[in-house]
């Protein structure tokens, strides 16, 4: 690596992987749920409305279900995840 600018992507591409994995072993859970029980496979999205008649609510496939909760830990924790690991690499390397 030639300079900082790539470790922290390698760090962030790092981060985004292991986000994918703990999506990834969900939804093969989720997969065995429904093989052994024969549930749906359509998920229900709803947010919270602050007024009853402002429910909002999606039906998605696994597929899309999956990618929306891969980009919403992604935003929700990449930036932490990476800051741990910038100090855990730091913390090897003696810098700190």
């Amino acid at each position: 690596m030639k300079d900082l600018n790539q470790v922290q992507k390698a760090l962030e591409a790092k981060a985004k992987n292991e986000l994918t994995e703990v999506v990834n072993s969900f939804i093969q859970d989720l997969d065995s749920l429904q093989n052994k029980y024969n549930g749906s496979s359509f998920f229900y999205l709803e947010e919270l409305p602050e007024r009853a008649s402002e429910c909002k609510r999606i039906m998605c496939d696994k597929n899309k279900f999956k990618h929306i909760l891969i980009n919403s830990l992604i935003e929700k924790h990449l930036e932490y995840i990476v800051k741990h690991k910038t100090k855990e690499l730091l913390n090897k390397l003696e810098l700190i």
